[in-house]
């Protein structure tokens, strides 16, 4: 894409032509916005209007996800009539967020958590990526996985595999999945995530939420175009958290040796599901919009700014650290 400045790309980084249909039309997209908690309300209405002021949306989907509880109201000053569609969940479920689809207008499907939001530059950008290759995952928010090895899948209580949160390789910038928390994909990933993954599979899902289902739906593509994710990555005033940054485990009320040890037991669930074969790439191709390099760190720097050789140093020692809580969470070393 014309608009876009790629780097650490390849042919392996893209799906292959078997696995490609012809380019989408994507001149707009839909928003799903899954939300759940009254006290956010503020904050979902200001996402909504964002989106609502952006011609290259063409809807915005809240799904409310709590039946306890009615949804907000929600208006937008302009809005055009029929953009914003609220639809009441019947009960609490991480499916929800992919049974929207036979209502989803668009080929492209922006999925998106309700604390966060992107500029328009950014959404334009993701949605011209699509419209190359619209067979693969467009994230955010990167994530890798590492192997046990033999010894220690003999031992180990998860399996052969190991959930990574953050990014590996030797500058810690390679990545095989992406999280939940915003995914640019195809519309036909949402129903084949919703009609073909077997039963049981949505049973785990609704076991184990929240650490599962962004998890499968990086294997579903996968598993379909044999291509990794590729990363984007948005300048410091395109990314809009919009609430305080708070502790993931905290949030979810798990310590981190039982985050990490959820995430490795869906990862190794879902290899099995997958004929025990690991379907996830790594990868660490990502791009920007050349409308606004000039914002991005420069040449030379991490994403962050730092040098490097420190970013490098740092991911080093989380991997050492992360394979220290391997070998206690699963009874043997982590080498």
């Amino acid at each position: 894409f014309a608009g876009n400045s790629y780097s650490g790309c390849d042919d392996a980084s893209f799906p292959t032509p078997a696995a490609r249909r012809p380019p989408a039309t994507a001149e707009q997209l839909t928003v799903v916005l899954l939300s759940h908690d009254p006290a956010n309300n503020i904050t979902l209405s200001r996402i909504v209007c964002r989106y609502d002021a952006m011609a290259v949306v063409k809807q915005i989907r809240v799904v409310w996800n709590n039946p306890a509880i009615p949804p907000p109201p929600l208006r937008c000053a302009d809005a055009a009539p029929h953009k914003l569609v609220v639809e009441r969940a019947a009960q609490n479920t991480l499916l929800n967020r992919y049974a929207v689809h036979p209502r989803v207008p668009t080929e492209a499907v922006l999925l998106s958590d309700d604390d966060l939001s992107l500029c328009s530059h950014g959404v334009r950008a993701m949605l011209g990526h699509f419209s190359s290759h619209p067979r693969q995952i467009v994230g955010l928010s990167m994530r890798s996985h590492t192997s046990f090895g033999v010894r220690q899948a003999r031992r180990g209580r998860a399996g052969a595999w190991y959930f990574y949160h953050g990014m590996g390789g030797a500058a810690g910038a390679e990545f095989s999945s992406s999280t939940g928390q915003l995914n640019l994909v195809h519309r036909d990933y949402l129903r084949a995530f919703v009609d073909e993954l077997p039963r049981h599979l949505h049973a785990f899902i609704a076991s184990h939420k929240p650490t599962c289902e962004d998890l499968m739906l990086n294997f579903l593509v996968a598993n379909a175009t044999h291509a990794p994710p590729v990363r984007f990555v948005p300048h410091r005033g395109c990314y809009r958290p919009e609430a305080a940054a708070s502790n993931m485990h905290s949030a979810t009320h798990l310590r981190p040796t039982e985050w990490h040890h959820r995430r490795t037991s869906c990862l190794n669930t879902l290899v099995a599901a997958f004929g025990r074969r690991m379907p996830l790439l790594y990868s660490n191709c990502s791009f920007a919009s050349t409308a606004t390099l000039h914002l991005l760190p420069r040449r030379g720097s991490g994403l962050l700014g730092e040098p490097n050789a420190s970013r490098a140093a740092f991911h080093k020692g989380r991997a050492e650290r992360l394979a220290k809580l391997a070998g206690r969470m699963f009874g043997g070393g982590a080498g």
